[in-house]
């Protein structure tokens, strides 16, 4: 098995605050090695775009662990995540 290029460990994302506070992402864990094709399906609102914008470095993670490249996105400043979107993640928005 080759080293994964991007993988989302116990990752949760929380949106919102007190009574309209919504838990988009409920500790997801994914991996994904190059070369493969991933699909990533589900219903309206089951948190399908969160999760892309946290693995393409848009979001960060209420808490859980974001590797891109094996580096880990923890604690990285806006420079480095851009640095690793222009270097490691294509990302075509749908509209």
């Amino acid at each position: 098995m080759t080293k994964p290029v991007i993988e989302a460990i116990d990752t949760v994302k929380v949106l919102g605050e007190g009574a309209g506070q919504v838990q988009a992402l409920k500790g997801v864990s994914l991996a994904v090695s190059g070369g493969e094709l991933t699909l990533l399906m589900g219903p309206s609102g089951s948190g399908k775009t969160t999760l892309l914008s946290i693995l393409g470095c848009m979001l960060s993670p209420s808490s859980g662990t974001v590797r891109v490249g094996g580096q880990s996105t923890a604690g990285a400043t806006p420079e480095h995540l851009a640095k690793l979107r222009r270097d490691h993640i294509g990302f075509v928005f749908q509209s």
